[in-house]
């Protein structure tokens, strides 16, 4: 990838960062693009990836939400040239619908808080087929973790207050499972897919479901003790079919079995307390 130039929108964020280090480690230039910096319309930006966009606290800022998956998306792909661009969705839009195949129909709830994210990331996703460019690409994102991430997300939360605390309690039931994916792995699955992929939409997931009793496992072994509320829900997304990137690309492992035990050292050893 020597010579390559990347601008990654939302460079300075938890993805965004990821991103820039292994671009820059394979010899690609990157310019990071935080929300107040954005190049001089016209810009030739290279190879542009945009992961801005909100995540857990999307429900105390619903317009900011329509804001940065939409509006600011239209004025990335309109204002600026590129040679490919790589939008970044989410696997959550997979809430209800019949499989997690990247062609199956989906079904939104409009008057649902919790869909609000959901219809900004399809309404990103529309936004982006629309234009007959086959550069344009769509990666839809599962449940993204690792030692930087600062937000309240279910996996980083978990780890953060076992560290903090010795021990942390668990408000879902221990079968639970949602889908993970290590940011290293997420990152080098984007990278891929921007630089060579031959369709226009992909999941980036790990592709196996990993339960909340799961992660407690590693965390006993680790040397934390955890709780489970009693009566707590069973939380359950569906398992994401990674069957089209998996055909194109050598996907890395993405068994979050393998990564927790580090991810738990990083935050040992960052002195997350």
């Amino acid at each position: 990838m020597l010579g390559s130039k990347y601008t990654i929108f939302g460079g300075l964020g938890f993805v965004g960062s990821e991103l820039t280090r292994q671009l820059r480690a394979s010899g690609a230039t990157v310019t990071q693009v935080g929300r107040a910096s954005w190049p001089t319309a016209g810009s030739d930006l290279g190879h542009v990836i945009f992961c801005i966009g909100m995540t857990a606290d999307f429900r105390k800022r619903l317009l900011e939400t329509f804001d940065l998956q939409v509006l600011r998306l239209h004025d990335a792909l309109t204002h600026y040239r590129y040679e490919s661009f790589l939008y970044l969705s989410s696997a959550r839009v997979y809430d209800g619908a019949t499989s997690t195949n990247e062609d199956t129909p989906l079904l939104v709830r409009p008057t649902s808080v919790d869909h609000v994210y959901n219809i900004s990331k399809l309404a990103g996703e529309s936004l982006c087929m629309a234009f007959d460019n086959p550069l344009i690409r769509v990666a839809r994102m599962s449940n993204v973790y690792g030692a930087q991430d600062q937000s309240n997300l279910f996996m980083t939360a978990v780890l953060r207050d076992a560290v903090e605390k010795g021990e942390v309690t668990i408000g879902q039931f221990p079968s639970s499972a949602k889908d993970y994916i290590a940011v290293e792995d997420a990152a080098a699955m984007l990278i891929a897919i921007s630089r060579s992929g031959a369709s226009r939409l992909y999941n980036v997931a790990c592709g196996t479901n990993f339960t909340h009793q799961q992660i407690a496992d590693v965390l006993q072994t680790a040397g934390f003790k955890v709780h489970f509320k009693p009566n707590g829900q069973i939380v359950t997304f569906p398992q994401i079919d990674i069957s089209r990137a998996a055909c194109e690309f050598a996907l890395p492992s993405t068994n979050p079995a393998i990564h927790l035990p580090n991810i738990i050292k990083q935050l040992t050893n960052q002195g997350v307390k």
